[in-house]
């Protein structure tokens, strides 16, 4: 979380006007009383109206906290803006944010009618997840077969897929094109890389 806390810091210092408007404006709608500091209930509210329901969990609240008051400020909120805009996949094994390397069930980033299903390294190495589906693509594997320079922001596209454009758009929507092309891929370089592992 501490790398979050500086590149906000960073995003509150030296990002443009336009930049800055839009995480002032992103606070003032999570601040629903307007008292400039974000309560437990007001986060999860807010999230759930954004279509983040998945995010909505006290212990990603408390680690946003960085003083540990039970309200976040200006740029506690800026930290979780910043994990949204750049797409930051959340762990469905441990419920944290899948930093770095990261595994995707291959079928249900395939499937157009399902959200798809992250799990952060730790969670996959020591299988502390359950998942009805046998087969995961790492993201580095995944980024070098589709050749996809932004897969962080795509995978959140598949993850975040109810929610809606909202003004600015905090996330686009996945490229239908893309996602076909991928299918074919993954299915091919899933199998060569299991056999490869195998032999």
């Amino acid at each position: 979380m501490e790398e979050i806390r500086e590149a906000a810091k960073a995003f509150c210092e030296a990002g443009n006007e336009e930049q800055k408007q839009l995480a002032r404006q992103f606070f003032n709608e999570v601040d629903k009383n307007g008292d400039g500091k974000v309560s437990l209930p007001e986060f999860t509210d807010s999230l759930r109206e954004k279509g983040f329901g998945i995010m909505c969990q006290s212990s990603l609240f408390r680690k946003l906290d960085n003083y540990g008051d039970g309200y976040l400020d200006f740029s506690d909120v800026v930290a979780l803006y910043l994990l949204v805009l750049n797409g930051t996949p959340y762990c469905d094994g441990c419920g944290g944010f899948a930093k770095g390397l990261f595994f995707t069930c291959v079928e249900c980033l395939e499937s157009e009618s399902s959200d798809s299903f992250c799990v952060c390294s730790g969670c996959y190495r020591h299988r502390t997840f359950t998942h009805n589906h046998p087969n995961f693509i790492d993201n580095i594997l995944l980024q070098s077969k589709t050749g996809n320079s932004s897969l962080n922001a795509a995978t959140s596209d598949k993850l975040n897929s109810e929610s809606e454009q909202r003004g600015s758009t905090l996330l686009s929507k996945s490229n239908a094109n893309l996602r076909c092309q991928m299918k074919d891929e993954l299915c091919s370089s899933f199998i060569e890389w299991q056999l490869s592992i195998c032999i």
